[in-house]
């Protein structure tokens, strides 16, 4: 218990003081820096480990041993971190366990669910390469053996049963977990038996258990051939990372395109925000964890460049709400468990698995003088009143999210007074510019931008309005329905002296020919006001990318999107209209649609599926929020941020936040 104690002291000291997410890292210290993933498997470690007995607790100060296959999974998390860093303290423990483990179970024999025994297989093999014990080999090639001989059979085609003992359904927690278990044997043993049998079962299972055209992985076919569609993200986790082992042995591309299929639909409709959904705790604790370990794998590959980018999401997301009191996490990734809460030893594995798999640089602190940029229109506070949409009942629920977002400058549209006063007092460390667009200069909606006081001092800043006369308050514009304002912050840099010019607006939603004049000024007087300094241009554009307004804008300013150097992340659309999807059509899927098809609108020609050779054409969603930048601007990341109101199936706003970091030249 001493040790414990001393070991979460340790982790939490070391946590305290390095932080590789944020460019705003503490001065002081000199305790040893320590990477995420490191931190979590300590973590994890000063909570449940039990050194008398060589096991992992359940729950920390208790005395219950993790269950029979969670074992397993803490197993693979051990030798992982094993593995990585050769720390002779994790090897240790990891040779340790197996032996720990064995006094508590001695005989597989006795637990008759094949996904438990499989899991243990592949732990196994896992540890084999690790630790070099023949033990461990010899055990995973019995139960091998057995799940082949005795639970593989010609009932429903082939496949695996999910019970020795009653011989009801065939699941894909057994299938494909017996691809992956029989692969890794025939890395190790180069028996070809060993692959023939996983091609048979990979291959039922693509059959009765894969939605060919989604990815989606159903949970089981019962033996009146009745098929549960249900979708958990561990299936299809191991989906994947059978698929990806098959591919490696036999080079069929079917295989590859799978797991890309499959990854995506776990990104697209079983995530929230580009966060993995929480599965709560028990079994559902390792589920996430699971899928993380084999999502790292397809990352790895080049055809994986968007699980990359999903996982660092992930993984930065999990680190930043890990749990000050202990360095622990919680199920759900996006936010932080109480100090009261019982994170169990799976759930908290889960989230160092996931840090384990994020590729390399996931928590690399941005370049020297990288600005995190946000656009957001945060919907007035008059609509919408009486329902569950009302400004009262979602602004603490956007507060959360746009903190959780971080941005060092932000620009916000629909703000009336009310909200920018709200506002203001939840964003201290920001100031804030931005005029309203009535004549009084004071009332209706503002254009607000928003910047860090402590890294930026603006050396201009104001608000002008998208008409003829731009300078004389309240005036509409080139036939627009209301008056329409830009508001602008030159903006230095206090520590590298790099100045770069920010402009916000809400284009009208009526006069095409306003958005393309009001925007067209908007970057004429930035480059007058800014005096040659790089560009930032965000807002509202009420307009969609092949439409006139923003072409000509692109003629002179890069869509932030198109120049990123990773995969945009989230949704294609941007205004969400308070319509609720479980499925997004993400930026990446839609990127590689012709630019009508994406930006087309339902029930018109170019929405018509025959009309579009071979694209999948379904209900983008609109997509009208931008960020612009200067060209030779290096964009870091995009990302259209879905996330919802905790606990619901509403958003906080009829739009999204639109997010991008960017390095000026």
């Amino acid at each position: 218990m001493k040790l414990a104690t001393i070991a979460v002291a340790a982790v939490l000291s070391i946590v305290a003081v390095a932080d590789p997410q944020s460019s705003r890292k503490p001065s002081c210290g000199t305790e040893k820096l320590i990477e995420p993933a490191e931190a979590a498997v300590d973590a994890v470690i000063a909570a449940y480990w039990d050194d008398g007995r060589s096991v992992f607790r359940k729950h920390k100060g208790k005395d219950e041993v993790l269950d029979y296959w969670l074992s397993a999974h803490a197993f693979d998390m051990l030798l992982d971190a094993a593995e990585r860093w050769r720390r002779g303290d994790v090897l240790d423990k990891a040779r340790r366990f197996f032996g720990g483990f064995k006094k508590v179970h001695p005989d597989w024999r006795r637990n008759d669910y094949n996904d438990d025994l499989l899991w243990w297989v592949i732990a196994d093999c896992h540890a084999h390469h690790i630790l070099k014990d023949s033990a461990v080999f010899n055990e995973a090639r019995e139960i091998m053996d057995f799940i082949m001989d005795r639970q593989t059979d010609g009932v429903l085609g082939g496949g695996v049963w999910w019970k020795s003992s009653e011989h009801r359904g065939k699941h894909a927690c057994s299938c494909y977990p017996a691809v992956i278990a029989a692969n890794e044997l025939y890395r190790i043993t180069n028996d070809r038996k060993y692959l023939d049998y996983a091609v048979l079962v990979y291959e039922w299972s693509r059959e009765n258990l894969f939605d060919k055209n989604t990815g989606q992985v159903y949970d089981m076919k019962g033996v009146a051939g009745n098929v549960d569609r249900t979708c958990y993200t561990y299936n299809v986790g191991t989906c994947v990372g059978a698929a990806l082992r098959l591919y490696k042995f036999t080079r069929r591309h079917q295989y590859l395109d799978d797991a890309i299929l499959a990854a995506g639909f776990l990104m697209d409709s079983m995530s929230t925000g580009d966060m993995m959904r929480g599965r709560g705790q028990g079994d559902g604790g390792a589920f996430n964890g699971i899928a993380a370990r084999y999502l790292g794998e397809l990352a790895r590959l080049p055809e994986g460049r968007r699980v990359g980018e999903y996982l660092k999401v992930n993984a930065r997301g999990a680190w930043s709400h890990r749990r000050a009191s202990d360095g622990l996490v919680g199920p759900d990734w996006d936010r932080t468990a109480g100090d009261n809460f019982d994170i169990e030893a799976q759930t908290a594995c889960s989230a160092a698995t996931l840090m384990l798999a994020a590729p390399k640089g996931t928590f690399a602190p941005p370049p020297r003088g990288a600005v995190k940029i946000m656009t957001f229109n945060i919907r007035n506070s008059n609509d919408d009143r009486g329902s569950d949409n009302e400004w009262p009942k979602r602004r603490d629920d956007m507060v959360r999210i746009m903190k959780d977002i971080d941005a060092d400058v932000f620009g916000l549209q629909e703000v009336l007074p009310d909200q920018r006063e709200f506002l203001m007092s939840r964003f201290p460390d920001y100031e804030f510019v931005g005029e309203g667009r009535g004549s009084d200069r004071k009332s209706d909606e503002s254009a607000s931008i928003a910047f860090r006081k402590s890294r930026f001092r603006a050396l201009n800043a104001g608000t002008f309005w998208l008409s003829e006369t731009p300078d004389e308050p309240g005036k509409k514009g080139w036939g627009a329905a209301c008056p329409r304002v830009c508001s602008y912050a030159v903006l230095e840099d206090k520590t590298t002296k790099k100045r770069f010019t920010f402009a916000n607006t809400h284009t009208d939603h009526v006069s095409e020919v306003a958005r393309e004049k009001g925007m067209l000024l908007i970057i004429e007087r930035m480059k007058e006001f800014g005096k040659g300094s790089p560009i930032v241009f965000t807002g509202d554009h009420n307009c969609r990318e092949q439409e006139k307004p923003a072409q000509s804008v692109s003629k002179i300013l890069k869509n932030a999107m198109y120049v990123c150097d990773t995969i945009p992340l989230g949704p294609w659309r941007s205004f969400n209209g308070w319509e609720w999807r479980d499925r997004e059509c993400s930026s990446a899927a839609a990127m590689k649609m012709p630019v009508h098809v994406r930006n087309a609108k339902k029930g018109s020609p170019d929405a018509d599926k025959s009309r579009n050779g071979g694209f999948a054409w379904e209900d983008c969603g609109g997509r009208i929020d931008y960020i612009y930048v200067t060209p030779g601007t290096r964009v870091l990341d995009y990302r259209t941020v879905s996330t919802p109101r905790p606990g619901t199936k509403r958003y906080t706003s009829d739009h999204f936040p639109v997010t991008a970091t960017v390095v000026f030249r």
